[in-house]
């Protein structure tokens, strides 16, 4: 599971992305989501991240690595504009959004590190 390069808790992050992402994504698809605003658009964004991270972990390259933790920044973004402009903001929601785009910024950061060889 170790990629030249990345971090294994970095790795570690990116498995909790695929975990977080393609089983709640596939249920909002299917119309089952935890909650009421985790509609079908929500699903396929969350299943297109846990897809891209667990292409990452499986092809264990600095490029794949590159896309997935942009994917999963692109996903926190947009959840932290959700959860700001929320009647009552969740601050629990938004601690922990800002705690995973430090990671995800984090692998960017080494993921391309890695792929130019340093």
């Amino acid at each position: 599971m170790k990629t030249p390069g990345i971090p294994f808790a970095l790795t570690l992050l990116l498995a909790f992305s695929v975990i977080n992402g393609i089983f709640p994504g596939l249920a909002a698809m299917a119309g089952y989501g935890i909650f009421e605003h985790m509609d079908a658009s929500w699903g396929g964004r969350s299943l297109g991240a846990g897809l891209a991270a667990t292409v990452a972990i499986l092809l264990k390259n600095p490029i794949t690595y590159l896309a997935a933790f942009l994917s999963s920044t692109g996903r926190e973004i947009g959840d932290f504009i959700f959860y700001m402009q929320a009647e009552v903001i969740q601050w629990p929601m938004i601690a922990i959004i800002v705690v995973l785009l430090i990671g995800w910024l984090l692998g960017i950061w080494f993921a391309n590190r890695a792929r130019q060889g340093a």
